[in-house]
């Protein structure tokens, strides 16, 4: 190989070639500079490789410096690169520190990094070597021209690096050639031959071929030429396609242009009208606009006139006649709804301001109402209220509230000391308020039924309710649409009476239902009017409120079925519509129950007490009344006592009693007198829980009464004073001036130390000690003689069983709630502070209703009623329940009425512990009889509440036992049958020595004798029921006749057929007074009696009797 490469392959021409005595390699060129033409040169010399960049102006190398170089044998790779830039390439690769680097170079080089401009692939974009920095390691990637050029590089580099190598293989050729030189001489000589005769053939094809490219070229020339001449002709083609483009374009160009002219044109005229069109638009929107602020404006207002919405209820409820009793159902819903959306929004605005109480006005939600009028909607007196907040009266929402607090005051009173001056507790506005209420609801549920029978009957009343929370009552009044000129009937602010015949015809229509007189008042000697009701009732016409607003629903259609009728009255200040209860000797602020003024046989005169009212028959009604009350007072009270004895009566709880007592005409008054009346243990226990119970609810309404207003004064002097001056405020001293102005935390407070008053209160009550002695014997002994005229043994508490009853009972009056459990009754009266746990105060309600009862009746009169339908109205009266919001123990009830399988519901609707849960347990229990185990856990389960509620002697106890027995004896376990029925009858025993329920525990032991075919031992119980029957007087008892039919039974299997004919005819005789209630049974004795007659051969008596069955077939099948 020679020491130089041909200057052709490394210069341009007319180039001078670069001399030296090294191996010179021209390196492919990447790029080329406008400025001037480079040579990159790669030179081998004393066992170093050099790179060059050589400007074209200098031609010898010697006067060059090299870019880098680096020692031969210092190279750590030579071969192809991984991933190659160009064709022909070759990569070397050598450590940094093995490079040398010219000074001018050092710079940039110590500079470089791994990521610098001399990586790899930016080099190979510029440079025909690209030189890489990577970790101490320096990688050339050079590129030839050509690939001998780099076969060549790569073996000159290889032998400098490996000269050891190619010395072998040079000795190993020599010796060859020796060895062969002598058989290569005259092979050589032919060879020259063959090659002297191949070279020539080469020149002759190449000469060929030379012509051959000649003739290409030639043909190559003249296609170019015609190739010119068809692109010409194009070119001349095109331009005059283009000329009449041009002209065409400038033909569309005028044509669009005239075309944009009309498009402008018309879109003026558009944006003209668009614009027309929006503003007559924005109009139509601004009038519906006003027309949906108007419609709103009239929703809300319809939305809070509660009367409003009330009456459209009834038009709508009364104005179909309905077919079914599934239609009679729902339209009474619309009237409940309407009702309990008045009493729901009523409650929240009444806990709202009853917890705001304590706050100064400026500070309240909704503020009180300076009520001028006070006795506008009411019977208003304001001697009755001596705790004076200032703030009685709201007006918000269309509601009228007036609130009232328990009082206390200095009383004289005659007990079996003496005479004695104490402080008593007295709740005379309490119960004016809720006579207002009662008689409201006793009028709309007298309105509704002559609606139905007239439907154009135009007496109404407001709707109202009554919201008891924190000790505090509010009489809520949906605001009636009257004003001071709408008067039509009742005493003017002047003095005056005014009336009018019309409404005095019907008023008289309802007072006829209420059994009421009417009567006649003198306003002087000349002048007198027609009562026919209570002499301070108004009536008042309605006024154009309710007019507009009928008319603007019907004009706006906003409802389907406004009302119609505007020829409405509403009554109002019906306080006192029930005649008082005369008393001897003490004052007449009670009055009779609605239920026994209609059940009178006499219509009594509602004012017969009043003086001012001097008539010759005056003195007739007014003795009247006084038999009336007298009445009540002695042989009502002994038929109520027979009832609670004979157990037709047995509650459970203060609630029960109350409803038990009302229905029977009887006020809670009584309670007392009851208690000193009644035998019975169990009753006098109940009584005497009501009582306390009834005497804390006023005790613990007076006290929160008088923390609010002490608090609101508290609150009002840290208000008005500077801090500086300020005293320490008992219940206040924690809060900063900052902190009162904060209504939350002043809200949080107040329920703190309402909820401890609570607390310290029960604790006084049911807790030992001197102060808890003192407190029954000052207020809650003197306080129960006040009111009931009962000396209560306040000793007797540390030895009472009942206290279950009595803590359910103090919740169910006092309106809190606490978890009643085993450690507090057991340590009740034996600890100082038995509670533990902060009670809670709830919301109790009363508002109008509609029973279920009614609406059957009103079923019945139109004949649509059936059996299934009365199985459906349970139903029904699950669905009012929830919406008039009567309780969970009356849903609890109406679970279980509907089917044992809602037994579980039911006791989730239940208080823990309380008797009510019995009643599902039961259920309960009957569907476990498969399992005797799980049965009995439940048994206990009963008698566990029984125990910690009662005490160890109560009548449920023998009848549980009883109940439970039968349940066993249906299931075949007759002996536990027996056992049980053993010990409700040594349970009865204890409680009573004669008493009909023995008779039946009798009875049931003989039937169970019977079934077990021991004939003796069922005549044996069978006689001893009769007997006890007989001696409680229960002849006409259907109890009497159905054990007189089990003992005709038994006689007539014994075949005694004489006795068994008399026992059955007797016993068919008194069930016929029971024919409605006790058809089954009836038609069984019919049965026998057939059968003892065909054993005796008395056909006659036969033929009758079937006659009888037939008869009592049918009026049974008419009646389902």
């Amino acid at each position: 190989m020679n020491n130089s490469i041909n200057s052709q392959q490394i210069e341009p021409k007319n180039k001078p070639v670069i001399q030296d005595h090294s191996n010179i390699f021209q390196v492919e060129k990447r790029s080329t500079s406008k400025m001037f033409w480079n040579k990159r040169i790669i030179q081998f010399q004393n066992g170093m490789l050099s790179y060059f960049k050589v400007p074209k102006q200098m031609n010898e190398l010697s006067k060059m410096q090299p870019k880098i170089s680096v020692i031969i044998e210092n190279i750590l790779y030579i071969g192809p690169p991984e991933k190659a830039k160009k064709q022909n390439s070759i990569e070397i690769t050598f450590m940094a520190k093995d490079s040398i680097i010219p000074s001018k170079m050092k710079n940039r080089s110590t500079n470089m990094s791994i990521n610098s401009s001399y990586g790899r692939d930016l080099m190979a974009a510029q440079q025909p070597i690209v030189i890489t920095k990577k970790k101490e390691i320096i990688i050339w990637e050079i590129s030839f021209s050509k690939p001998e050029t780099l076969k060549e590089f790569t073996q000159i580099i290889d032998k400098v690096k490996h000269p050891e190598k190619y010395q072998q293989q040079e000795q190993q050729i020599q010796s060859q050639i020796q060895q062969s030189s002598a058989q290569q001489t005259s092979l050589q000589q032919s060879e020259i031959l063959k090659q002297k005769s191949s070279i020539q053939q080469q020149q002759d094809m190449n000469e060929k071929e030379n012509q051959e490219k000649e003739n290409q070229q030639k043909e190559a020339e003249q296609m170019q030429l015609q190739l010119e001449i068809q692109k010409s002709e194009q070119q001349q083609k095109q331009e005059e396609l283009q000329i009449q483009i041009q002209k065409e374009k400038e033909i569309h160009e005028s044509e669009l242009k005239s075309r944009i002219e009309k498009e402008q044109q018309l879109e003026k005229e558009n944006k003209i009208l668009q614009k027309k069109i929006e503003e007559q638009n924005k109009q139509e929107q601004q009038l519906q606009t006003k027309e949906e602020q108007k419609k709103n404006i009239v929703k809300n207002k319809i939305k809070t006139a509660w009367n409003y919405n009330y009456l459209q209820a009834i038009e709508l409820a009364n104005m179909k006649d309905p077919k079914t009793i599934e239609e009679c159902i729902t339209n009474s819903f619309v009237l409940h709804e309407s009702i309990g959306r008045m009493r729901d929004h009523a409650i929240d605005i009444c806990q709202m301001i009853i917890d705001e109480l304590c706050l100064p006005n400026q500070m309240k939600t909704i503020k009180p109402t300076d009520c001028l009028n006070e006795d506008k909607y009411i019977m208003y007196n304001q001697q009755d209220n001596t705790i004076d907040f200032g703030d009685d009266f709201y007006c918000y929402d269309g509601l009228f509230i007036k609130l009232s607090f328990c009082q206390l005051k200095s009383q004289e009173i005659y007990t079996q000391q003496g005479k004695q001056e104490i402080q008593i507790y007295e709740e005379s506005q309490l119960k004016a308020l809720g006579n207002e209420f009662r008689y409201l609801s006793l009028l709309a549920d007298q309105i509704e039924l002559l609606i139905q029978e007239e439907s154009n009957y135009p007496l109404r009343v407001p709707l109202s309710c009554i919201i008891d929370y924190k000790g505090i009552r509010a009489f809520v009044l949906a605001i009636p649409p009257i004003d001071d000129t709408t008067l039509i009937h009742g005493p003017t602010l002047d003095g005056q009476f005014v009336t009018n015949n019309a409404i005095q015809q019907y008023m008289n229509q309802i007072g006829v239902k209420l059994n009421l007189k009417q009567h006649k008042f003198f306003e002087d000697q000349l002048i007198s009017n027609l009562i026919p009701m209570s002499l301070f009732q108004e009536v008042h016409k309605i006024n154009k409120d309710y007019i507009e607003l009928r008319w603007i629903e019907n004009e706006q259609n906003l409802n389907e079925f406004p009302p119609q009728n505007l020829s409405l009255y509403y009554l109002l200040k019906c306080g006192d519509l029930m005649p008082v209860i005369l008393q001897d000797n003490l004052q007449n602020t009670f009055r009779l129950r609605p239920e026994f003024v209609r059940s009178w046989n006499k219509p009594l005169n509602s004012d017969s007490y009043l003086k001012q009212i001097k008539l010759s028959e005056t003195e007739a009604d007014y003795n009247e009344l006084k038999q009336a009350s007298n009445y009540l007072q002695n042989q009502l009270l002994n038929d109520l006592i027979n009832k609670f004895e004979s157990l037709e009566y047995l509650p459970i709880d203060s609630i029960q009693l109350s409803e038990q007592l009302h229905q029977s005409g009887i006020n809670i008054k009584y309670i007392g007198k009851i208690c000193q009346m009644c035998q019975l243990q169990h009753i006098k226990d109940l009584c005497i829980c009501d009582m306390i119970s009834r005497v804390c609810k006023k005790v613990l309404r007076n006290n929160l009464a008088d923390l609010m207003k002490n608090l609101k004064y508290q609150l009002s002097q840290k208000l008005q004073s500077d801090q500086s001056n300020i005293l320490e405020f008992s219940m206040i001293q924690e809060l900063t001036t900052k902190d009162v102005q904060d209504t939350n935390i002043v809200l949080e407070l107040s329920s703190k130390l309402i909820n401890e008053c609570c607390l310290d209160f029960f604790n006084l009550l049911l807790g030992v000690g001197k102060e808890s002695d003192i407190f029954w014997i000052q207020i809650i002994q003197k306080q129960i003689w006040y009111d009931y005229s009962y000396n209560l043994d306040v000793t007797s508490r540390f030895s009472i069983q009942f206290k279950g009853m009595l803590l359910y009972c103090l919740q169910q009056q006092c309106d809190i709630s606490f978890t009643i459990s085993s450690t507090l009754i057991n340590g009740m009266f034996k600890e100082a502070f038995p509670l533990k746990e902060k009670p809670q105060f709830n919301a109790q309600q009363k508002s109008y209703q509609l029973n279920t009862s009614k609406i059957a009746r009103k079923s019945k009169r139109r004949n649509i009623m059936n059996q299934e339908q009365i199985f459906q109205s349970i139903k029904w009266s699950l669905e009012l329940c929830l919406i008039r919001k009567e309780g969970d123990e009356v849903f609890a009830n109406l679970l279980c009425e509907e089917s044992c399988e809602n037994a579980n519901k039911a006791l989730c609707f239940t208080k823990p512990g309380h008797p009510i849960q019995i009643k599902p347990l039961l259920q309960i229990l009957q569907v476990s009889m498969n399992n005797l185990d799980i049965a009995l856990q439940y048994f206990e389960q009963i008698l566990q509440i029984l125990d910690s509620y009662f005490g160890s002697s109560h009548p449920n106890y023998f009848i549980i036992y009883s109940i439970f027995g039968h349940y066993l004896m249906e299931s075949g376990y007759f002996n536990d049958t027996l056992n049980l029925y053993e010990s409700a009858l040594q349970c009865a025993i204890r409680l009573f020595q004669v008493h009909q329920c023995i008779a039946d525990i009798y009875s049931d032991i003989g039937q169970l004798h019977f079934l077990k075919k021991d004939y003796n031992n069922a005549s044996v119980n069978y006689n001893k029921a009769i007997s006890i029957y007989e001696k409680c007087n229960q002849y006409q008892s259907y109890k009497y006749a159905n054990i007189l039919f089990l003992q005709g039974q038994l006689l007539f299997i014994q075949e005694s057929f004489e006795k068994a004919s008399q026992q059955i005819e007797t016993a068919i005789d008194i069930l016929y007074q029971f024919e409605y209630s006790q058809t089954d049974l009836l038609m069984e004795a019919i049965k026998l009696l057939i059968q003892i007659s065909n054993s005796q051969n008395k056909q006659s008596n036969i033929n009758q009797l079937h006659l009888q069955l037939q008869l009592l077939q049918m009026r049974h099948s008419i009646m389902q």
